[in-house]
């Protein structure tokens, strides 16, 4: 349900900016492959998370799973050449922060 609401308001978004004409430029091959991703991805990760919570404990594995943005960050500094600024590293540092806190 989430992935359903998350992609209806991303449409709507997209057509009320107006963005939804690059959308119309993708080569058919590169959608599929980004549909293809979006869906292994979101199911891999609700099943490995799911399969977490069932052998875990709830206040151990859901501040592990909120750690995807420390990934998002070091993705986006290794491969897309994103500069780590300050404000950014400061959000890393408090995303540490909170996990640690909630592990104890």
């Amino acid at each position: 349900m989430r992935s359903f609401t998350v992609s209806v308001a991303l449409l709507v978004l997209l057509f009320a900016t107006g963005c939804h004409r690059h959308l119309l430029h993708l080569p058919a091959h590169d959608a599929r492959l980004l549909m293809a991703e979006g869906l292994v991805a979101a199911l891999l990760g609700h099943f490995a998370y799911y399969y977490a919570l069932k052998y875990g404990v709830a206040s151990q594995v859901v501040p592990i799973a909120a750690c995807f943005p420390l990934f998002a960050l070091a993705g986006g500094v290794l491969f897309f050449a994103e500069r780590l600024t300050v404000v950014r590293l400061c959000g890393t540092v408090l995303i540490i922060a909170g996990v640690v806190l909630l592990k104890r």
